[in-house]
């Protein structure tokens, strides 16, 4: 593979350097399909094991051409089934485990799972404009739930960063087809992994990560996510509702707007707009903040509340909101006198 001789960036001169300057978007373009998937797996291949100045030509080229979404959808379906241990046909005998041993990871003795390759693929997709990127939501989702589900303890790659760029793709991707009009099948959006995903984890960037693709979701399919309602709240509640940074309460903000809208018109509808018992079936989710009052950060009480009542709407719930708040005080107030009575 090497020759005699470095450019100008001390890179030494190969064969492999050579290829990689002759794959222009033009030259890809007009390879047949078998061509161009071969060029992509030995491009992902590079990208994820190759030396550094190989990797960064790599994902410049990757940058450039244009890839068919049908090829990162037959990757991520391929990276789905494997991590759930079920045996996946091979093509081309595949690569020696030796050169990936750093980057395997053996699932359930049935197959074996590069996860360093799925974040180069992840961070492709995140990066790239991808035509028709829309079809990606159900294996994206399938690469989650089985993240979530398989027993990957021994990984070598950090698996909330790989949830993440999960969630974050299809973030993207929903967010983008609901603004195009494109189709994307309800039946592939699985709000219970989300909601898994919240309640398994402990890293914040994660939960904000689950919080946004779950309003994003309730944007485009609002009676998806409100079957799931409640362990979304409750978790805030007991978490990020605590969190004392800008990003977290944009999170929440933009959570609050997406997702109780929606379940207050399917709330009205199912009380025959009776007003009394529609504040009754939308209060657990307000008694959530209030009983997190006085762990929310002093700072961000009187904005968070401001946001919650003006997207249940004021006319409607003003009054239960102020009147729990007084509950809540008066309770805290009983407390203290009874403690000082001891």
């Amino acid at each position: 593979d090497a020759l005699q001789g470095s450019d100008e960036d001390g890179w030494q001169v190969s064969t492999r350097h050579f290829a990689l300057e002759q794959i222009t978007a033009g030259f890809f373009a007009q390879a047949n399909t078998d061509a161009q998937q071969a060029i992509f797996t030995s491009l992902i291949d590079i990208a994820t094991n190759g030396v550094q100045n190989e990797v960064r030509a790599s994902k410049m080229v990757l940058s450039k051409i244009d890839i068919e979404a049908k090829m990162f959808d037959d990757v991520l379906l391929s990276a789905a089934r494997n991590l759930m241990g079920a045996p996946t046909p091979t093509s081309n005998g595949g690569a020696p485990a030796a050169k990936r041993g750093r980057a395997i990871v053996e699932v359930q003795h049935s197959a074996d799972v590069d996860l360093y390759e799925l974040v180069t693929v992840l961070e492709l997709i995140e990066s790239k404009t991808i035509t028709k990127d829309n079809i990606l939501v159900k294996s994206l989702f399938e690469v989650l739930t089985a993240m979530v589900n398989a027993d990957l303890r021994d990984a070598p790659v950090s698996l909330e960063y790989i949830n993440q760029l999960l969630m974050s793709a299809l973030t993207r991707i929903i967010h983008n087809a609901e603004e195009k009009g494109a189709v994307v099948e309800e039946s592939a959006l699985r709000v219970d992994i989300v909601v898994q995903c919240i309640r398994i984890t402990g890293n914040p960037q994660t939960h904000n990560q689950a919080l946004l693709l779950m309003a994003t979701i309730a944007s485009m399919f609002p009676e998806t996510v409100l079957h799931n309602i409640m362990p979304v709240f409750t978790f805030m509640g007991a978490n990020v509702l605590r969190q004392d940074d800008n990003y977290s309460f944009q999170v929440i903000q933009q959570t609050l707007e997406k997702i109780l809208p929606p379940l207050v018109v399917s709330s009205r509808k199912s009380n025959n707009d009776d007003e009394a018992a529609l504040v009754l079936e939308v209060k657990p989710i307000i008694k959530v903040f209030i009983d997190a009052l006085f762990h929310i950060p002093k700072h961000r009480r009187l904005r968070l509340f401001t946001v919650l009542i003006h997207t249940l709407g004021e006319d409607e719930f003003l009054y239960a909101i102020i009147s729990l708040l007084l509950e809540k005080f008066t309770e805290r107030l009983a407390k203290g006198a009874r403690s000082c009575s001891t």
